[in-house]
């Protein structure tokens, strides 16, 4: 390969001497590599993104401005270099190189081997010294040992190429051919003589003899006897009539097919061609690669057949594919048995390690011979995994053994933990990788799980069932319908309570809350408990007292005895007071039970009223009234010619009709306006028909 290398600035600053009168010269002995890609900079001082340096590096000038480099790696390692630096010894960055795209790949069982020829756009390249590494390849010149072409015979017979050379073969061709191109009267070449006689001398081409005869004018005919050492020219001959063609089969033969072009024909038509660059075609096709094959709608569209005919101790029929020095792979029917397989270094001498394969059931297997399913990953030791890669973001895994054996799990490879496992008796682990139960869920702080349906809310109930073997007997869940949390035992038995591994409450089958056994629990502390019903000592309410037969009558302080918080002792007869001091009485009895005026609006007790049972303010909300009575407002959104939907925050016991105060927008299906398509307990839906889009305001009054 030749490049363009960008010198450094320190480079540069090395190749002048220390009086600043003249040059320098500097010796390379080192190669810095480097996979990132990057535009080379003569102000740079380090190689970009340097992955290793090699000391393996030779050189020598092959001009004044360029030189050949050799450098070689035969280590282990593997990398990309897409960039290469050349370090001066005393570690100086003298110069590089870099491109987008791969200059090379080396594998851990290759070597890599750099050979270059490097111009410099502005500096003598004679300044530049390489160290005493014994090894260079560049281009050989009349004064430069080095690497050469071999010429063709056709290269070597044209005499117009200065830089490839001849082997002897090639060398004895070239002049055999000059020399017959030369050949004619005049030419003074003996080779218009036969051992110094004229064609005078021989006998005519209509004569016959013994081994060989005159077909036509453009061909011989060998009929028998021996020929060697002979060159024999023939006309270019055509598919239909070949220049070198058999005598019983005149339109079966090699002709020309074009500028060192070879054609192969049978039964008058071209079969096959060798093009200039040594592509190779078939039936016409098209030379875009070496080897290209062409047919009009095969049976079966098969092209070509690989096919191993051998009666038994059968090795297989396979392609092979290698890439230089790099493993070669080969795919193709498997030694004796009925599958198509992957292999990786399988060669004439080595087996090789089966990939892959597809079995004659159409199951195809990575890591087994027999795949018994459409798709089996075969491992040990956590290598059964198929990888699902988010590029930068995240790898997960599905694996056989990942975690541990007999473990099924999907992983997160990229923070290296286990988020979902089955174990071999059927346990599944959530944020484990062994299971201990048959659903084992593990989180951190907070909530670890999460159940539930689709439904909207007050739409649906969503349970879990607990059964045996003869069904359901059990369950527990939230009732969405009034937003309430089930717990339900389906069969003749208790739901019991307890703590500390025992049971200390029950629901018995007729719905009596009690203790499991007896009085032995209380509810409430020892000091305020109730047992079988009783309260063992004064029980207070809210921080009051509560009344009973035990603590009825004067002195109890309950305002069960007091007439709205006074004894009787406060009341006299009403003829001993003056009106003032009966005004000031009622007064101080002023309150909910007096039945004085004053508790009343416009003479009606609160009873008399709507009370608000519930409400919600909101831009879409709702208040709903102590005798069921319910008023429920919002807006909603239309579009053009679709439906809008709409869920009430309550549900009505009976299905009200919204009102829409915006009325010119709403009519009939008939007009291209905004339509109520349908109405029930827990909302309604509306068809825009027309061409607006927007909000519309609406509200439900109902019951």
């Amino acid at each position: 390969m030749a490049i363009t290398i960008i010198v450094t600035n320190a480079g540069r600053a090395a190749l002048v001497n220390a009086a600043n009168t003249g040059t320098n010269a500097v010796t390379i002995t080192q190669l810095g590599i480097t996979a990132t890609a990057f535009a080379a900079d003569p102000a740079q001082v380090a190689l970009p993104g340097e992955i290793k340096r090699i000391a393996s590096v030779a050189g020598v000038v092959v001009a004044d401005d360029a030189i050949h480099v050799t450098a070689s790696d035969v280590t282990t390692d593997a990398y990309t270099m897409r960039g290469f630096a050349l370090y001066l010894a005393d570690g100086t960055l003298f110069a590089l190189y870099g491109q987008a795209g791969a200059i090379l790949n080396k594998t851990a069982e290759s070597m890599m081997l750099l050979a270059a020829d490097i111009a410099f756009a502005d500096i003598d390249a004679t300044m530049i010294e390489f160290g005493d590494t014994n090894f260079i390849l560049p281009p050989a010149t009349t004064e430069i040992l080095g690497l050469v072409e071999l010429a063709t015979t056709a290269e070597g017979q044209a005499g117009s190429d200065n830089s490839r050379v001849l082997t002897p073969y090639v060398g004895k061709q070239s002049v055999l051919g000059w020399l017959l191109s030369q050949d004619g009267a005049g030419s003074g070449l003996d080779a218009d003589l036969l051992d110094g006689l004229h064609a005078s001398a021989f006998a005519l081409a209509g004569h016959t003899h013994g081994t060989m005869a005159t077909q036509n004018a453009n061909a011989v005919a060998i009929t028998g006897g021996t020929l060697g050492n002979v060159s024999v020219g023939v006309v270019d001959g055509t598919a239909g009539a070949p220049g070198l063609f058999w005598n019983a089969d005149p339109d079966v033969g090699l002709f020309r097919a074009g500028a060192n072009a070879l054609g192969v024909a049978t039964a008058g038509a071209e079969r096959m061609r060798i093009g200039p660059d040594g592509k190779v075609t078939l039936n016409g096709a098209t030379p875009n690669y070496l080897f290209n094959a062409a047919s009009s709608n095969p049976a079966r569209g098969i092209l070509a057949d690989v096919a191993n005919i051998a009666a038994a101790d059968l090795n297989g029929a396979m392609l092979s594919f290698t890439q230089n020095t790099i493993n070669n792979w080969c795919i193709g029917q498997a030694p004796g048995v009925d599958a198509f397989a992957f292999y990786r270094g399988r060669n004439g001498a080595a087996d090789g390690i089966e990939i892959a394969r597809f079995a004659a059931s159409g199951n195809f297997g990575i890591g087994t011979t027999t795949p018994g399913a459409r798709l089996q990953v075969a491992g040990t030791g956590g290598s059964s995994v198929i990888s699902l890669l988010e590029t930068g973001v995240r790898n997960w895994a599905i694996r056989s053994g990942g975690a541990a054996t007999n473990i099924f799990d999907i992983a997160d490879l990229t923070a290296g933990a286990t988020r979902f496992a089955i174990n071999s008796a059927g346990n599944v682990g959530i944020g484990t990788a062994m299971p201990g139960t048959p659903l084992h869920v593990v989180g951190g702080s907070g909530q670890f799980a999460t159940f539930g349906n689709a439904n909207a809310r007050g739409t649906g109930n969503s349970y879990f069932g607990i059964t045996d073997a003869t069904g359901r007997k059990a369950f527990f869940g939230y009732g969405g319908n009034n937003d309430d949390l089930h717990i339900m035992n389906e069969v003749a038995g208790r739901l019991g309570f307890g703590t500390n591994g025992a049971f200390r409450w029950v629901i018995s089958q007729s719905g009596d809350f009690e203790p499991n056994a007896g009085e032995a629990y209380d509810i409430g502390s020892s000091g305020m408990r109730i047992r079988s019903g009783h309260f063992g000592t004064s029980v207070q309410i809210a921080g009051n007292a509560a009344w009973h037969a035990g603590n009825d009558g004067s002195g109890s302080g309950l305002d069960a005895d007091l007439l709205d918080g006074f004894h009787a002792s406060y009341f006299l007869p009403a003829a001993t007071f003056s009106a003032a001091e009966i005004l000031s009485r009622l007064l101080t009895v002023d309150g909910p039970g007096s039945g004085l005026n004053a508790d009343l609006l416009d003479g009606l007790q609160a009873s008399d009223f709507l009370q608000i049972a519930a409400a919600s303010v909101l831009q879409n909300g709702y208040i709903a009234f102590s005798n069921g009575l319910k008023i429920i407002w919002g807006r909603v959104s239309v579009s053009m010619d679709s439906y809008s939907n709409v869920t009430y925050p309550i549900s009505f016991d009976t299905v009200p009709t919204p009102v829409f105060p915006t009325i010119d927008q709403i009519g009939t299906a008939s007009q291209q306006n905004t339509l109520l398509a349908s109405s029930t307990i827990s909302g309604f839906s509306i068809y825009q028909a027309g061409d607006i889009s927007g909000s519309l305001p609406y509200h439900v009054i109902g019951k």
